[in-house]
């Protein structure tokens, strides 16, 4: 199986959110941060630590989910939106904090590694 990650230089994030904003945008059409498949956090004063789901071999959310929403396909962890019933187990699995429920559907998404957030 061929992984890909998406490797994010923390030391080299300047906290400035452009990430978040070109993934809603290229996923969702609009620029709002909850609807980023790549996530932001702030850890301490000074750090700023990107977040993007890391395609595990094993993946525990695949493991969590009831329903088996959770796919792996060429090496990336997919959603299945017609399986996931939004329970948010894989959210709780994930020890990275990479899956998270989308704010309108409140079903689980992450990001698929389309690049727009390392163009921005």
């Amino acid at each position: 199986m061929n992984r890909r990650v998406l490797y994010i230089a923390p030391l080299k994030c300047a906290g400035c959110r452009n990430c978040e904003a070109a993934c809603s945008w290229a996923k969702e059409g609009v620029m709002n941060p909850r609807k980023s498949r790549v996530r932001v956090v702030r850890k301490g004063r000074l750090v700023d630590e990107p977040i993007a789901c890391r395609n595990c071999a094993r993946p525990l959310c695949r493991d969590a989910c009831p329903k088996d929403a959770i796919l792996i396909n060429d090496g990336n962890v997919i959603v299945d939106q017609e399986l996931c019933i939004g329970c948010g187990a894989c959210v709780k699995a994930c020890p990275f904090g990479a899956m998270t429920l989308h704010p309108d559907t409140g079903l689980a998404i992450n990001c698929d590694l389309c690049g727009e957030c390392v163009e921005a």
